[in-house]
């Protein structure tokens, strides 16, 4: 806002940096995300807009908010179309400037303990990793990581174990769960035989948690610990999250039933969630659950059955991948 000559106040663009970004994960085809980045900064009223300056890299693979930079960051990739995002506010975002021609699948935000003054965000792709100390301005040269025996490792979910501080992967590949001090140079961890989909840092016990569609591990990324699924099984967790300030996760599945627990263990629970939710983060600045369904965002104060609101409803969210401050 700024005060004119005639002593009118008038806006100037738009101001609100938001704390809720959920963006359209996007298809590996030609065209770009189908719908814009849908914004909240209470969780109760929600912009959905295409007047902004939506991510050119795509499909989103990866989004996470920095709290050194105050950016949210993303990564991506397609053909033409690899390479990251940053953006202040969650409506205006702008490319990196540094180029690669390998999609990016996951984003890990972490301090390297052993240079307590150096933060660095860590992108990695398929066979190779790069970090930034600029919250996603700027890359650093590509880094190949070759695991022991010829060994695989396809990232697709990852966490900083404060705790140990190693930079912890899980995905698919021979090594499903790979760690690392620095960021660049990776040790494979051969545990289970599902692919990891999932996971969050438990700072209670100092954990990281990953889950699979059907099972889960955890531990401090050297040592995994195979965690316990019991109640309702019948459906297959697609996303989890988890609340440091309520102690427990929650994973959402392919119907309603929703599981709740911690690093130990989670319990299914039928009817957990209204509709079916494809996607749920916890919003630390907002005190909320946030569930993503195909057309419905909705919050709830304790992520429990029947203590769901409403909140926002649109065309189409499908496929969503959101972040909160």
């Amino acid at each position: 806002m700024i005060l004119t000559g005639t002593g009118i106040i008038r806006g100037v663009g738009n101001s609100v940096s938001y704390n809720v970004v959920a963006l359209n994960k996007g298809t590996t085809g030609v065209s770009a995300p189908a719908t814009s980045p849908i914004l909240s900064n209470d969780g109760v009223n929600w912009f959905g807009t295409t007047s902004v300056s939506t991510p050119t890299t795509w499909p989103v693979n990866s989004i996470l908010y920095s709290n050194t930079s105050s950016n949210f960051v993303i990564c991506a990739g397609r053909s033409g179309k690899e390479g990251w995002s940053y953006s202040s506010d969650g409506r205006v975002w702008t490319k990196s400037s540094t180029v690669t021609t390998r999609q990016q699948l996951v984003l890990i935000e972490g301090t390297n303990k052993a240079i307590p003054l150096i933060y660095k965000l860590i992108s990695l792709a398929n066979g190779y990793s790069r970090y930034s100390t600029d919250g996603g301005l700027t890359w650093s040269a590509e880094t190949s990581y070759s695991l022991a025996g010829g060994a695989t490792h396809i990232p697709a979910t990852g966490v900083w174990n404060e705790l140990s501080g190693l930079y912890i992967s899980a995905g698919s590949g021979t090594n499903r769960v790979m760690y690392s001090g620095d960021g660049s140079n990776w040790t494979g961890v051969t545990i289970g035989s599902q692919n990891f989909i999932g996971g969050f840092y438990e700072n209670s016990g100092g954990n990281a948690v990953f889950v699979s569609t059907g099972s889960m591990i955890y531990g401090n990324g050297i040592t995994m610990t195979l965690g316990n699924l019991s109640g309702d099984t019948n459906f297959n967790i697609t996303s989890i999250a988890y609340s440091p300030t309520q102690s427990k996760a929650i994973a959402t599945t392919t119907g309603t039933t929703g599981y709740i627990g911690n690093y130990t263990g989670l319990s299914g629970h039928t009817s957990l969630f209204p509709v079916i939710f494809n996607r749920i983060i916890w919003s630390i600045a907002l005190s909320k659950w946030i569930g993503f369904g195909a057309t419905t965002v909705y919050t709830s104060p304790a992520g429990l059955a029947n203590t769901w609101t409403l909140v926002y409803t649109t065309s189409s969210i499908t496929s969503t991948q959101a972040v909160s401050k």
